[in-house]
């Protein structure tokens, strides 16, 4: 997953290796990968060297402290939400430049199985998952399905909710 921002390109579940002579990216299977990680390049510089966390004033990381993997990401005001495989976080700017970011704890709830299924409201974000459709602004996660009970299961061909997308609609609001 990757997103421009506070003005830094942020990468999450990222596979990571070493790089190639002239600074190139490592050959397709070369590397580990790392699904807790939070990956941003330098300042205004997302170039191919400004990644590297031991040159003071270039990118950084931080993994989140849970062994879940990163299942779905959208962007919600001034923060990340990221959906992992049992919880819900939050990447959360803060205002030192040696670690502009931090993993909050949103809830320990699955809320999403289809990674392209999510959609970034106002106040909110909605995702789909196996157990319903669920809310999640910067505090909590909660099923607004109730008043359609059971549509996911139902409606849904869970063998294919992987594959699931979907978009907001600007025009029905």
């Amino acid at each position: 997953f990757m997103f421009y921002f506070r003005s830094r390109l942020v990468l999450l579940n990222t596979v990571e290796g070493p790089t190639l002579p002239g600074g190139g990216p490592p050959p397709t299977g070369s590397g580990t990968q790392f699904a807790q990680r939070a990956r941003w390049s330098k300042l205004l510089n997302p170039d191919a060297n400004s990644w590297d966390q031991n040159t003071p004033g270039n990118g950084g990381f931080a993994d989140c402290p849970t062994s879940d993997q990163i299942v779905a990401a959208t962007q919600l005001q001034d923060l990340i939400i990221v959906q992992f495989t049992n919880s819900v976080w939050a990447l959360k700017p803060l205002s030192d430049p040696a670690a502009p970011f931090r993993w909050e704890k949103i809830n320990s709830f699955r809320a999403c199985d289809a990674p392209y299924a999510n959609i970034g409201h106002d106040r909110y974000v909605i995702s789909f998952g196996v157990r319903g459709i669920v809310a999640t602004d910067s505090v909590e996660v909660q099923r607004i399905d109730q008043k359609i009970d059971n549509f996911v299961v139902e409606n849904v061909n869970l063998d294919f909710i992987d594959r699931m997308y979907s978009e907001r609609n600007y025009l029905d609001r």
